[in-house]
């Protein structure tokens, strides 16, 4: 058994050795112990400092040590170990070294001496050229640098001086060796290929650029004409693209704004294969520099498609869209449409939908209302970062009707709303409108609603105002400091001075939260003494019909109390008070749809009218007349009442009663009955104005189907 076991093991082994031998061995050391291995085994050590979170390194270790190519240059060469820099020994070693940046490598010595380094992730064949100018002696860092420092290197050992301190990312120390090489290179040296890398780092405007386009000739005969392209088409791009992206702003990290006269000449004047794309993208830079919409939209129209970073089209519409004109921004919205149908991946389809979709809000005159759903619409506002306007509104209502004739379609308030809102219309009769109705609370039209993208009111307004003061109750209805939202948040967080809680109980009031307004003001009134509600200040909260409605208990205390709010508010104030608070109450019954066994005292409501002579008395004793009779349970007494009562009431009253009352007397009246009802309909609808004399078809309708 054990003789079978053994030569498992050896095969076990061997493959383990060539799975190490397939890419680059990297070996479990300590970085002492590399050195006394690299010593023992006459080669140099390669080591690895990387990050877990950086992504070059992960893709080294992936894509380029593990290939057979890179095992095959460098396990015969070097003793390779990799540390963590943010764990264990890697730390120490990475301070020894002296890291910055990751991935690192470095080439040492059996004695400790760095002799090169090498910052960044590449290509395979890449880092083996770096490498091998590192086990060059001559083109080793080490080597270079100690030369430099004894005053020397010639004037090719100087780039090539430069060249290693490059690859270490020596940035500082490059910038000051090539100033040096500025200084002694000569014309002709500078044209040959082998001080091409000199101009490695020469950005558009620098002299070193400027000494390249005065010498195309004689680099493209040395260098070649397919590397100096190259370089000439990446110099430029690289110009035109950061401009664009920083609106004109320093290149490179510092170097001089663009001249935009001399850049638009040597773009202009380059005979390389994109020069076309450099001049659409120069083009794109000027336009947006200057703000001039209509420029770019030329431009971008003859050649959006050949953008190689269709993101530069985003950045220069964004800058020119302040000053643009709703027509050029309506034209900007159908590119936007056209981008976004263009592009593969999802992310930048719908960045491109979205850029359009508010390019044609902003393009409306008016405000722009979105036809989707309540809560497609609230995840537009959410991902849009912007509030959601519900204006909440019903077919019949007068109001609403002026507020989308004349508000609605202002430009200064739509450039408003489609700024700062995505706006949405809700028919309060119709569709998903009853559901939203209760959600929100509505009770009467306009409601206008402002919600956050949680769904959460920030914001309420109740009734139309014309312009400019809507829009002015807009933005104060959204100030943290005025708005009702923000006073309630400073309510529920205890704050309860005077002052406050009756103005927070006015602008509950203001937008018909009457629950909200009766909860607090019920909480005042119970702190109060007697001496302290017998104030004109305590009356606007006592006499409120939500407080105190018919039979409640601070409608007794309000007749209990009424010759001393007479004295405070006026006798007149006082009757106002009895007569609007009986009005609703006694209506129910006046209309026939209260039950008998719910009727009110009609004899102690007709004292009350007789004492306080409310302006509204004589409506008052028909409603009890018709309250009275219709409690009976003598429907035909309440009809002839109903012939006797109705037709001396006031105008106002008629298409309220038989709104709410029709129903009851088409349902109980004979033949004769409902032609007597007809003739009081036609009499009432004569004396209607013009909005009301339409609405009565439909009473004469209902009647006339029975």
């Amino acid at each position: 058994m054990i003789k079978r076991l053994i030569p498992l093991m050896v095969c076990l082994l061997l493959g383990g050795v060539a799975f190490a031998q397939g890419g680059v061995e990297f070996r479990d050391l300590t970085f002492d112990e590399a050195l006394v291995k690299a010593k023992a085994e006459k080669k140099l050590v390669f080591v690895d400092c990387y990050t877990a979170w950086c992504a070059p390194c992960k893709a080294m270790a992936k894509d380029v040590f593990p290939q057979k190519a890179a095992g095959d240059f460098f396990n015969p060469r070097f003793v390779c170990v990799k540390f963590d820099v943010q764990k264990g020994e890697g730390v120490e070693v990475g301070k020894k070294l002296g890291t910055r940046a990751y991935p690192s490598f470095f080439i040492i010595r059996p004695d400790g001496k760095v002799q090169h380094a090498i910052v960044g992730g590449c290509e395979l064949d890449v880092l083996i050229k770096r490498v091998e100018r590192g086990l060059n002696e001559k083109t080793s860092l080490l080597y270079l640098d100690t030369r430099y420092q004894q005053g020397k290197l010639n004037k090719k050992q100087l780039l090539d001086y430069k060249m290693a301190l490059k690859e270490a990312d020596n940035q500082a120390k490059v910038n000051e060796i090539q100033k040096e090489l500025a200084d002694i290179l000569t014309e002709k040296d500078k044209v040959k290929a082998y001080f091409w890398p000199f101009f490695a780092e020469a950005q558009v405007g620098s002299a070193e650029m400027d000494f390249v386009l005065a010498h195309l000739p004689e680099l493209e005969k040395n260098v070649g004409k397919e590397k100096l392209d190259q370089y000439l088409d990446e110099a430029y791009s690289n110009v035109l693209n950061s401009s664009v992206k920083a609106f004109h702003a320093p290149v490179n990290g510092g170097g001089e704004k663009p001249d935009l006269n001399k850049l638009k000449e040597q773009v202009s004047n380059l005979k390389i294969a994109r020069q076309p794309l450099l001049m659409m993208k120069y083009n794109m830079l000027e336009a947006a520099t200057v703000g001039d919409a209509k420029k770019l939209m030329e431009v971008l129209d003859a050649g959006v498609e050949q953008l190689d970073d269709i993101w530069l089209a985003s950045i220069t519409l964004q800058k020119v869209s302040g000053k643009a004109t709703k027509e050029e921004l309506s034209h900007m919205a159908a590119l936007g449409e056209k981008i976004s149908a263009q592009q593969a991946d999802d992310y930048t389809k719908k960045y491109f939908a979205m850029l359009a979709d508010n390019y044609r809000r902003r393009a409306h005159t008016g405000i722009y209302f979105d036809e989707l759903s309540f809560e497609e619409a609230l995840e537009k506002a959410k991902k849009s970062n912007k509030l959601l306007f519900v204006d909440c509104y019903t077919s019949w209502c007068g109001p609403c009707k002026i507020l989308a004739r004349d508000v609605f379609t202002d430009s200064e308030v739509g450039d408003y709303f489609n700024e700062h809102f995505i706006s949405l219309k809700v028919d309060c009769e119709k569709g998903e409108g009853p559901r939203l109705r209760e959600r929100f609370g509505v009770a009467g039209f306009p409601t206008l609603l402002f919600l956050n993208g949680e769904g959460e009111v920030v914001s309420k307004m109740v009734g139309a105002s014309k312009q400019p003061v809507f829009l002015q109750k807009v933005k104060e209805g959204l100030d943290p400091n005025t708005s009702v939202y923000g006073k309630e948040k400073q309510y529920k967080a205890g704050k309860r001075d005077r002052a406050f809680v009756l103005d927070l109980i006015t602008s509950y009031r203001n937008q018909r939260e009457y629950k909200k307004s009766r909860e607090v003001s019920l909480e005042l009134l119970a702190t109060l003494s007697e001496k302290e509600l017998l104030t004109e200040e305590m009356w606007e909260v006592v006499q409120d019909y939500f407080v105190s409605g018919y039979g409640s208990e601070w409608w007794n205390f309000i007749l209990k109390h009424s010759d001393e709010y007479a004295k405070l508010v006026g006798k007149e104030a006082v009757a106002n008070k009895i007569g609007s608070t009986m009005h609703p109450y006694l209506f129910g019954f006046a209309c026939g749809n209260d039950k008998s066994e719910n009727r009110p005292d009609f004899v102690t409501c007709k004292k009350l009218v007789d004492r306080y002579q409310p302006a509204q008395k004589e409506i008052l004793y028909a409603f009890i007349e018709l309250g009275k009779s219709a409690c009976s349970n003598n429907f035909n007494g309440y009809f002839q009442t109903v012939l006797k009562v109705v037709p001396k009431l006031d105008i106002s009253e008629h298409y309220r009663f038989f709104a709410n009352a029709l129903g009851h007397l088409v349902k109980n009246a004979n033949a004769k009955q409902k032609q007597q009802l007809l003739t009081l309909l036609k009499e009432s609808q004569k004396r209607q104005s013009d909005y009301f004399k339409p609405l009565y078809q439909e009473f004469l309708d209902q009647v006339g189907k029975f």
